[in-house]
């Protein structure tokens, strides 16, 4: 072996082992600084933690300074913590079946005997979770699982009749209409997001030839994205409609665009949030008034600090329920 042949051996080991060195110390660089990192981290979520304490404890004492009206709901808050229904939880709700379609990969939680489905991303205790919440936490359906039910959508008088045209405003999972399918006409489902539109098609399989899923926001004008009350429901004039609007704050404009036809239609139920935004409970009763409905709010009151605007008296009633019948109905 000549000398070349030696000193080129040797280079390439002192190079490769320079390699090996110049990468743990780069390791090394990187695992300090990811240990920085996660320590930043932890300050910063210990400070979080620390805001979101004073923040809950300020928003308390602000309630505490709330009139005689929400006595009730400030006491259970000083007591419970902050929490959007301030009432007692009166029973459990029983367990619930749940699991994933494997056929279509999709989420699903049993509901009255039917799937009530969720997006693809949704694991099933998410699901569980959301579906526990809107029966016993908002308490949509009603069951009596709370004192007082602020977020419910319909009573022992105000309810979806036999053969009703059900219009579902911004309806996520469909829960109201699924529950209901079976006594109405036809169910029209709003929804933009295009995550729920599987979902929505796998819980009504057996039910397209009465249902519509629009995948637009309703508003006052027509285009790829919009579509009217009027547009979407013109094969149905001269039907019992029944409206729900639970659409995350856009409830008065969807009112103020659809003025024309909800005051030149008859027999007309509509459900409408009214505690996602400060006057809310204020402005779409008014309008309703105007168009010619009577109306009546649903029972106690909810904290929606998740508002950034909330204002005194903090609390506000969850929704009104109104109604509008013809004059050859009594």
């Amino acid at each position: 072996m000549n000398n070349n042949s030696v000193l080129h051996k040797l280079k390439r080991y002192v190079l490769k082992k320079l390699h090996i060195v110049s990468i743990e110390e780069k390791l090394k660089i990187q695992a300090n600084q990811t240990r920085e990192l996660q320590s930043q981290t932890r300050e910063l979520q210990s400070q979080i933690r620390e805001l979101q304490s004073q923040i809950r404890e300020l928003q308390i004492a602000l309630v505490r300074e709330t009139s005689n009206q929400y006595k009730e709901e400030s006491l259970y808050i000083q007591k419970n913590g902050l929490t959007v229904f301030p009432y007692q939880l009166v029973k459990e709700m029983p367990s619930v079946e749940a699991g994933i379609d494997e056929a279509l990969q999709l989420p699903y939680v049993m509901h009255k005997g039917k799937r009530l489905y969720f997006p693809y991303s949704y694991s099933i205790d998410l699901c569980l979770r959301m579906y526990d919440s809107y029966i016993s936490k908002e308490c949509l359906l009603g069951g009596k699982f709370r004192e007082k039910q602020p977020h419910q959508y319909l009573t022992e008088t105000f309810t979806i009749e036999e053969g009703d045209v059900l219009v579902d405003v911004g309806c996520a999972e469909a829960l109201l209409s699924l529950d209901n399918i079976e006594k109405v006409s036809k169910v029209y489902l709003f929804e933009f997001e295009p995550m729920w539109i599987p979902a929505l098609n796998a819980t009504f399989k057996d039910y397209m030839h009465k249902v519509v899923i629009i995948n637009k926001y309703v508003s006052d004008k027509d285009t790829d994205t919009t579509i009217t009350l009027e547009t979407a429901l013109r094969n149905e004039n001269g039907k019992q409609l029944f409206i729900k609007m639970d659409i995350e704050g856009a409830e008065v404009d969807v009112l103020n665009g659809s003025r024309d036809f909800l005051s030149n239609t008859s027999n007309i139920k509509i459900v409408c949030c009214t505690y996602h935004k400060q006057h809310d409970e204020e402005i779409i009763p008014q309008i309703l008034s105007e168009l010619g409905y009577n109306y009546e709010f649903s029972d106690g009151y909810m904290l929606f600090f998740l508002d950034a605007n909330m204002q005194y008296p903090y609390f506000r009633h969850g929704l009104v329920r109104a109604y509008k019948i013809s004059k050859d109905k009594n």
